[in-house]
């Protein structure tokens, strides 16, 4: 299920989906997100409505890519290669 967000965009046209729990997590850590141009992502383009979080998708991305990398070290260590994709 798509989570809540709210589509924000910059002074340059570029947009970025959040939600709520994202929002408060980069609010709290007084780090909000930034377009190519170094510009933030200041005013809300679409209010609240169902959709991906920008966010959320990099992080999942990230870590998946972080569990490849430990995996395949892990790999090497024990000297398997079984796993190749």
């Amino acid at each position: 299920m798509k989570p809540d967000v709210v589509t924000w965009q910059s002074p340059s046209g570029a947009t970025i989906r959040v939600c709520a729990v994202c929002a408060a997590r980069l609010t709290m850590a007084r780090s909000w997100p930034k377009d190519a141009t170094k510009q933030e992502f200041c005013s809300v383009s679409y209010g609240m409505h169902r959709d991906r979080c920008d966010i959320c998708e990099k992080e999942s991305e990230e870590t998946e890519s972080e569990l490849v990398e430990l995996r395949d070290e892990l790999d090497e260590v024990r000297g398997d290669t079984t796993n190749d994709d």
